[in-house]
């Protein structure tokens, strides 16, 4: 055997040092002469790839050949890929072949531009995998190890000749590590990897979700930061999870609203693979519930995208299979993406304008089946810029609902009922009513300083108004100046209008002079005569 190389050990920032531990532990308890196969399984963006890098690391810090691949999509209907794609990277591979095989090249130069080679590369493909087993003898023939990432993608020509290693090992120092995903992986393969964990002839390393702890080191964040625990709770344990959903913490928003953000570059990429290759149909369907939201069925689907349920239901059982959707419910009759991170890539892959009118159409199917007022809203809000009068009905509808909860999404829906109200509204008493309602309820969440604008506007509409009406707007709008400190212009409000009343003798002027006096103990000012 070589000398060993420079050791490297684990890197410290590594979240999984148990887990690592274990595999390393494992693939040093590997045999002298005879293949193994080890795996590493968790769900998507757990740390799998990181482990093999970890694992990579180690095994050329003890002089063994290492040789790495990972399988996608797009390769499922290429015969051996997963595997030729480990044998033929760039890097020198120094196999020598044995016995009568000395006039084939090596792997690594199947690919050259050579005849020979050309002609080498078609006959790999179209080899069984005892064929593919015989090569893997003759040309293996020091310490090796064979790392396969994202192997649920593998094609099944790769995966059956890994079955056969699992069965039936081979009298070669090759030590094959899979990283996987299981929901994704054929159940075949998985059945063989389970047995050969629990008759001691495999290994299984299984990535559980991050635990508190982990999640606060992987962030940087203290362990009794507030921000930790919906966090953790939000990302699921998951390292790429809970990335994003920090991202979200520091970004300001409004609470119980569902958030279409944008996705962080560093994330997107994380998730991108599962989407990238989707045909058009594929991608349809997937934008067209990710509109609908975080729970939709598929003839809701069919509606919204203006396809068959037949073709919905063709391409919602091969983007289950891909595990971009999940079924939530046992009869599978209600789906989600599979994180809330991957639906929101889709979402903003979509194209905006499709994305308005499909927002349209679900508004307009939901609205038929009793669906909640704040989720139908919610369409409204990235719909058209215009509304309608059912639309202000059901934004009115959703605020009332949202009340108990707190004033917050009560204010967002009124104030968006507000901006989309069709012209002929402009001025009524409708508009004034949500001016009013919306104004109130942003001065009990202390969002009306970010929306100054409203007040204005609650004014100008005063103007137009008399006795009762007018004199709610106006000791309305004077204490919400009030609460943002802005006492003078409070002041001014309720003296004008005091002396408007003066001069008609109307009987507003005693609730306008108990204002200005809660004003000056607001103040602090000593007691002034304002009869």
């Amino acid at each position: 055997m070589p000398e060993p190389r420079t050791l490297h050990p684990p890197q410290p920032q590594n979240l999984r040092s148990a887990e690592l531990k274990r595999l390393l532990e494992a693939f040093d308890r590997r045999p002298a002469q005879r293949s193994t196969v080890l795996e590493v399984l968790g769900e998507p963006g757990s740390g799998k790839s990181t482990l093999l890098g970890e694992l990579a690391r180690h095994a050329d810090g003890r002089g063994l050949t290492v040789l790495r691949a990972r399988s996608a999509p797009a390769e499922r209907e290429m015969p051996f890929h997963a595997l030729l794609q480990a044998f033929t990277q760039p890097s020198p591979v120094p196999f020598t072949p044995l016995g009568g095989a000395s006039s084939l090249r090596p792997l690594r130069q199947a690919t050259a531009p050579e005849p020979v080679t050309y002609g080498f590369l078609p006959a790999l493909r179209v080899m069984t995998p005892q064929a593919m087993r015989e090569l893997f003898a003759e040309f293996v023939h020091q310490d090796t190890a064979l790392l396969l990432d994202d192997f649920h993608w593998a094609d099944p020509s790769s995966a059956q000749l890994v079955e056969d290693l699992l069965r039936t090992p081979l009298s070669a120092p090759l030590t094959v590590v899979i990283a996987h995903r299981p929901r994704q992986t054929h159940p075949r393969l998985r059945q063989a990897l389970l047995h050969a964990a629990a008759v001691g002839s495999g290994h299984r390393e299984e990535l559980p979700p991050l635990s508190r702890v982990q999640s606060a080191r992987l962030l940087g964040l203290a362990p009794a930061d507030e921000r930790l625990p919906p966090v953790h709770r939000a990302g699921e344990g998951n390292p790429t999870l809970l990335r994003l959903a920090l991202a979200d913490a520091m970004n300001p928003r409004i609470r119980g609203l569902v958030d279409d953000g944008p996705v962080p570059d560093d994330i997107a990429a994380a998730l991108i693979g599962d989407i990238a290759t989707l045909g058009s149909t594929h991608a349809l369907v997937a934008a067209t519930a990710a509109v609908i939201g975080e729970r939709f069925d598929l003839p809701a689907v069919a509606a919204v995208a203006e396809l068959t349920y037949d073709e919905v239901c063709r391409a919602g059982s091969q983007l289950a299979g891909r595990d971009i959707f999940r079924a939530t419910d046992s009869g599978g009759a209600q789906f989600a993406f599979r994180n809330a991170g991957l639906r929101r890539l889709v979402y903003n892959r979509a194209d905006p304008c499709w994305r308005m009118r499909a927002h349209r159409r679900a508004m307009n199917a939901l609205s038929c089946d009793g669906t909640p007022a704040a989720v139908v809203a919610r369409h409204i809000e990235r719909s058209l810029p215009e509304g309608c009068t059912s639309d202000l009905e059901t934004l009115t509808r959703a605020a009332r609902e949202a009340l108990p909860a707190g004033p917050e999404a009560a204010a967002h829906w009124l104030r968006l009922a507000l901006r989309i109200m069709p012209r002929q509204f402009q001025g009524t008493a409708l508009h004034r009513d949500l001016l009013i309602r919306v104004t109130r309820l942003l001065a009990t969440t202390g969002g009306l300083a970010d929306n100054r604008d409203l007040l204005d506007e609650l004014l100008l509409r005063a103007g137009s108004l008399a006795g009762p009406e007018r004199l709610s707007v106006v000791i309305g709008c004077a204490w919400m100046h009030t609460l943002l400190g802005d006492f003078d212009r409070a002041r001014g409000l309720l003296t004008a209008d005091l002396a408007r009343a003066r001069e008609t003798g109307s009987a507003e002027r005693a609730p306008l002079i108990l204002q200005l006096d809660l004003l000056d103990l607001h103040e602090g000012r000593p007691g002034a005569p304002h009869a």
